[in-house]
C-alpha cells in the first residue's frame, strides 16, 4: 500500500513525513528498528522527528541506512547529520539510550579488514533486534538512487543479504557501506523523499515505475520502495 504527497514548502513536507514515521514507530512493547539515510533533504524531517516526545524512544533502536567511509565528525558524514539532528536532542531530553544508536564504528586508520569488520558488527547488531528495518526514511538522489544504491552500479545487483560496503561509488566519496537490496526490500515501510526542483526527473521516473512483478529489479533504485508493504513518497513538487 503506498501513497504520493504533495506539500508547498518544505516545512509541511518535514512535518508530514516525520508525522507519517512516527506513527510506524508506534509500539506498546519490544524493540523497534528504524534506518535513516543522510543527506540535505531530511535535516528538517529528522528534527520534526525528535519533537515527538511521545514517542516509545526507549524502545527505537537507530540504524543508518547508509554511510560515507569518513570520519564520524566529517561534513559528509551521515552519522553526524543523524546525532545532531535526532539522535543529541532526544539524549538531551533523556528519552533515548545511547545504547539504542547503532553506527558504523570505522577505525581511525582505515584497512580492508577494519572496514569489514565494521560492517559485520552492525550487521549482527540488526540480527539481534529481527534482521530488518520497521520504518525507513530514504530521500532519491537526481539519478533515482536510494541508500547507496546507484543505478546501472554493482550495488544495486549485489546480492548480499544484510549492509555492504564498497570503494567505487560513482560519485564522492567512493568508499559507501548501504543496506543491500535485499535489506532494503525487508523494510516494514518507507518514507521517501523528492525534495527540491532537481528531483523532478526522479520523481517522474518514479511515478513511470508502475506496480509491475520485479519491481525488485527496476533499473529506478528508488523502485524498490514500490515493493513494500508500505510505503509513502513526499514532494514539494507540483504537478506539471
Amino acid at each position: 500500500m503506498g501513497l504520493l504527497v504533495r506539500l508547498p514548502g518544505r516545512a509541511a513536507l518535514d512535518r508530514a513525513c516525520a508525522g507519517w514515521l512516527a506513527r510506524r514507530l508506534q509500539s506498546d512493547a519490544g524493540p523497534v528498528v528504524f534506518a535513516a539515510c543522510g543527506g540535505r533533504s531530511v535535516d528538517g524531517i529528522l528534527a520534526a522527528l525528535a519533537a515527538h516526545g511521545d514517542m516509545p524512544w526507549a524502545r527505537v533502536h537507530l540504524f543508518l541506512v547508509d554511510e560515507r567511509v569518513v570520519p564520524a565528525q566529517d561534513a559528509c558524514s551521515n552519522l553526524r547529520q543523524l546525532r545532531e539532528a535526532l539522535v543529541a536532542p532526544l539524549l538531551a531530553a533523556g528519552l533515548l539510550p545511547e545504547a539504542n544508536l547503532h553506527p558504523f564504528r570505522f577505525e581511525a586508520v582505515r584497512s580492508i579488514a577494519a572496514d569489514a569488520a565494521a560492517v559485520d558488527a552492525c550487521n549482527r547488531e540488526l540480527e539481534a533486534l529481527g534482521g530488518r528495518f520497521d520504518a525507513v526514511l530514504l530521500s532519491a538522489g537526481e539519478d533515482g538512487h536510494v541508500a547507496a544504491l546507484f543505478p546501472g552500479h554493482r550495488s544495486i545487483d549485489d546480492p548480499a543479504d544484510g549492509y555492504i560496503r564498497f570503494d567505487d561509488a560513482p560519485k564522492p566519496p567512493a568508499s559507501r557501506v548501504t543496506a543491500s537490496r535485499a535489506l532494503l526490500l525487508r523494510s516494514r515501510a518507507a518514507a521517501l523523499v523528492f525534495a527540491g526542483e532537481s528531483k523532478r526527473d526522479a520523481l517522474a521516473g518514479f511515478i513511470a515505475c508502475g506496480r509491475p512483478a520485479g519491481l525488485d529489479r527496476h533499473p529506478v533504485p528508488a523502485c524498490l520502495v514500490r515493493a513494500l508493504p508500505e510505503w509513502a513518497a513526499f514532494t514539494d513538487l507540483d504537478e506539471r
